[in-house]
């Protein structure tokens, strides 16, 4: 699977979506689409504005009296907080979205700060002892997972030039190998793929086990490169930022990183998504001036950024029929294919729509609004809400390999303005769930106690 969601329409015939520039729908000629969409109500500022002011007050609630450091309201706050805002500055610039679909936003981000304020309350009330000075390990098994990473890495690499027909080092040869992961019939590594997330989560246990003390430079560099390199040979760019998550989150939850340490590792983050955006020439070219490729950054992080959100204004205001969980329990489904039933299974990667910026993400609202409604997104957002919170606290009461959990289910989470990593990805979690819990000892909590400080 490419988590980028950035791929090509099969055909133009599947698209009847509008832009606000243009006098007709830009794939059938139709300017009855046209007509019906600029019928629309004018953007409602003010429930757009109410928007960024629950996600601001939710950042300040999470940051100032929040549970305490390393929550996941914090994250999810901040990122909403930009996403809104964002939107407020340029909704001008986008197809017109109805007064219905900020309102359900707004639904959606008061249950998270309803969670924000539970949590922080009941960390003032019922204040929990924490776990997290010392992790042990199973350090025979990590030492093997870090070996079976270093072996597979070859021979994903081979698997990637045969898919690709060349180097997958030059831009050509990157850009096969992408095609070819979300054609029709999509290739992928096999069995050996489920390598990657276990590169991931070494990486992550290398850093810890490094900056505690417990192993050398040589084996956190080893575990680091390996995985950058899986990140890459995956070809979505939010790969690494998967990575990123899985390495920054543990240290950031425990205090043992500064501000200085974040802003290099984004530096990092950012240098991979340039690197990315040079193979694929979506937004930088080396052979472009700098004012260009200055220009179409801003312009890819429009897309990236801000784009999905009134995507999934358009999937709202489109009135689809509700289709009662194909794109929520698809791995579900598709687990009961293999037993033999005959499920008809949605594709996973959507449609473009123009907004005017073409794109097919919708961010994480998408799928439990596809199959449930309004109903569905809210759901979601209680659930999604109470686990983190409940997966934070089970990280702070006994530590262990509930660290790292609580770090990955992070990206998940900051990908929410983006795109559905939850259940799109279950088969994943599933697996980095298993492989923490053998890697690293749960915490038997009779030693090395100290409080988190509670606030950020």
């Amino acid at each position: 699977m490419d988590m980028s969601g950035t791929v090509y329409p099969n055909s133009a015939s599947q698209q009847h979506d509008v832009t606000a520039n243009v006098h007709r729908c830009a794939y059938c000629d139709n300017l009855d689409c046209y007509n019906a969409a600029r019928t629309k109500p004018q953007t409602p500022l003010k429930m757009l504005f109410a928007c960024v002011l629950m996600a601001l007050v939710g950042l300040l609630i999470s940051v100032k009296i929040g549970p305490g450091r390393g929550n996941p309201f914090t994250a999810f706050f901040c990122v909403w907080s930009a996403v809104t805002v964002g939107a407020f500055l340029a909704e001008d610039t986008f197809l017109t979205i109805s007064e219905d679909f900020w309102a359900m936003l707004g639904a959606f981000l008061s249950i998270y700060l309803g969670c924000a304020l539970y949590s922080s309350l009941r960390a003032r009330v019922l204040p929990v002892e924490s776990h997290i000075s010392t992790i042990s390990y199973r350090d025979k098994f990590v030492d093997i997972g870090q070996i079976v990473s270093v072996i597979a890495l070859p021979i994903i690499y081979l698997k990637a030039s045969e898919i690709a027909e060349m180097s997958v080092f030059s831009p050509a040869g990157y850009m096969a190998l992408r095609a070819a992961f979300i054609a029709e019939v999509a290739a992928s590594y096999g069995p050996i793929g489920y390598i990657v997330p276990v590169s991931f989560v070494i990486a992550s246990i290398r850093l810890t086990q490094f900056l505690d003390k417990q192993t050398n430079k040589k084996n956190l560099a080893i575990a680091i490169a390996v995985a950058l390199c899986m990140a890459y040979l995956t070809t979505g760019r939010t790969f690494f930022m998967m990575l990123f998550c899985f390495l920054l989150f543990p240290l950031i939850f425990r205090g043992k990183i500064k501000l200085g340490g974040v802003v290099i590792a984004g530096v990092v983050l950012a240098a991979s998504f340039v690197m990315i955006a040079l193979l694929t020439q979506r937004g930088v070219s080396a052979t472009a001036s700098v004012d260009d490729n200055v220009d179409g950054i801003i312009k890819t992080l429009r897309v990236y950024f801000l784009s999905p959100i009134f995507a999934m204004g358009s999937v709202f205001d489109g009135n689809g029929s509700a289709t009662y969980g194909d794109y929520t329990f698809r791995f579900f489904y598709m687990l009961a294919n293999v037993i033999g039933l005959n499920i008809e299974i949605p594709p996973l990667i959507r449609d473009y729509v123009l907004i005017p910026d073409m794109t097919n993400v919708f961010t994480v609202m998408d799928p439990y609004y596809r199959d449930f409604g309004v109903g569905g997104v809210l759901i979601f957002a209680a659930l999604s809400g109470l686990a983190h919170d409940a997966l934070y606290e089970k990280a702070k009461s006994e530590g262990g390999p509930y660290i790292f959990i609580h770090a990955a289910f992070m990206f998940p989470l900051v990908m929410q303005f983006f795109q559905d990593m939850y259940m799109s990805l279950l088969s994943t979690w599933i697996q980095v769930v298993f492989w923490y819990m053998l890697f690293v000892r749960v915490n038997s909590g009779k030693k090395n106690q100290q409080e988190i400080p509670q606030n950020v």
